[in-house]
């Protein structure tokens, strides 16, 4: 290796880091998990919704208050 490619070679930012790499794998493992787990919440709340729309729909046109 020249002086010119160890100037040039950045030490802290080693692509041959094992640890670093299995850090940062492990990081991008844990940010995938979390869209799935938000749309999977946000869909039981928009179930929610819909659900007690209809039912607030049907007291207000009497149609649950008769049963």
């Amino acid at each position: 290796m020249s002086r010119r490619d160890k100037e040039s070679y950045n030490w802290l930012d080693d692509p041959f880091d094992e640890k670093k790499a299995a850090a940062e794998r492990e990081r991008m493992n844990a940010k995938g998990a979390f869209p799935v787990a938000g749309c999977l919440i946000a869909g039981v709340v928009a179930l929610i919704l819909i659900v007690a729309l209809f039912v607030m729909g049907a007291l207000a046109l009497g149609t649950l208050a008769r049963v």
